[in-house]
């Protein structure tokens, strides 16, 4: 509607738009997109992340990978470094019950899951260094005076070398600061190793309250089928050590993976009992039905595994 107006009242003001909500699902075409450019009542759409396309639309070249097509180009690690911190210097921070700072540290996956077509829109992980990450969060506590922050990204500990090197960072201000930083974020489970338990305590002592975790499914078989290759005993290992620090972990979940039975969900029912003494930290989510979205392993590979697409195009 408001293309609309716009047009009507400048019909030579050229429009662009972009962000997720322009699409049907994250990758793949959008017939939204099509019928906003077909009518005219856009000019051009910007695909992924703009800092490049966008530069060139307002630069003239309005055919960079991008603009009004299904491809874009994505950032390196050294441009991610470049980009400038956000700018919260009109916010009232006093109207928010909860102050809280967003961050960016990555942008992809080091996973790849049959379902996700995050990894089909993001096809490589850029990652920003410790260092550069610890200076932002000291930069907007001095400017703003808030200390909490949550990391905006699908995973903290993509890059494990920089993850332990910022949680060393954090705890080291923690121990010497009498204003302690908190943080949490979306943190991947890997299997259990002869670094996993002094890794948990530097995540303790770096100030993390709450870390959300791709956990897809309880059974072990299915996580594998999924590309979640960490065992049932390491999932209970690393419970058991936020637990023990007082972390929140939030189990993230998938109803009806292709291979799930009805012994698949006993087995769940009776983990969930088997687990009540976590309850205090422990918060499990399912957040719907499997999805099939375009350009995953899954869609790609739907006739192979005998899945029957019903009253939808792709």
């Amino acid at each position: 509607m408001v293309s609309l107006l716009y047009k009507k009242l400048s019909p030579t003001t050229l429009i662009y738009f972009g962000g997720a909500g322009c699409l049907n699902t994250f990758t793949g075409p959008s017939q939204y997109i099509d019928e906003l450019l077909e009518t005219g009542l856009v000019d051009y759409h910007v695909r992924g992340d703009g800092e490049h396309s966008l530069y060139e639309l307002l630069t003239g070249n309005n055919t960079f990978s991008g603009i009004n097509s299904l491809t874009w180009q994505e950032m390196t690690n050294d441009e991610l470094a470049k980009i400038p911190m956000p700018d919260y210097t009109n916010y009232n921070f006093t109207m928010y019950e909860k102050k809280v700072l967003p961050l960016l540290g990555s942008r992809g996956c080091v996973r790849r899951c049959t379902f996700c077509d995050y990894i089909a829109n993001w096809k490589k992980f850029q990652w920003r260094t410790a260092d550069d990450i610890f200076n932002e969060m000291l930069t907007q506590h001095r400017q703003y005076g808030l200390s909490n922050f949550k990391f905006q990204d699908s995973l903290t500990n993509g890059n494990q070398k920089e993850f332990r090197k910022l949680c060393k960072l954090l705890a080291k201000y923690n121990t010497t600061n009498t204003v302690k930083f908190k943080w949490s974020g979306y943190y991947i489970f890997r299997e259990w190793s002869n670094t996993s338990l002094s890794d948990w305590e530097m995540i303790h002592q770096s100030g993390a309250e709450n870390l959300m975790v791709g956990l897809e499914n309880l059974n072990q078989d299915i996580r594998f089928a999924i590309g979640k290759k960490f065992s049932n005993e390491a999932i209970e290992l690393h419970i058991e050590q936020a637990y023990k620090y007082g972390i929140n972990l939030q189990l993230l979940n998938i109803v009806g993976y292709v291979n799930e039975t009805e012994e698949h969900i006993v087995y769940i029912k009776q983990w969930l009992d088997d687990h009540v003494k976590y309850k205090s930290m422990l918060y499990i989510q399912w957040g719907g039905t499997l999805g099939i979205f375009p350009n995953t392993h899954l869609e790609q590979n739907k006739e192979k595994l005998g899945i029957i697409m019903i009253g939808i195009q792709l």
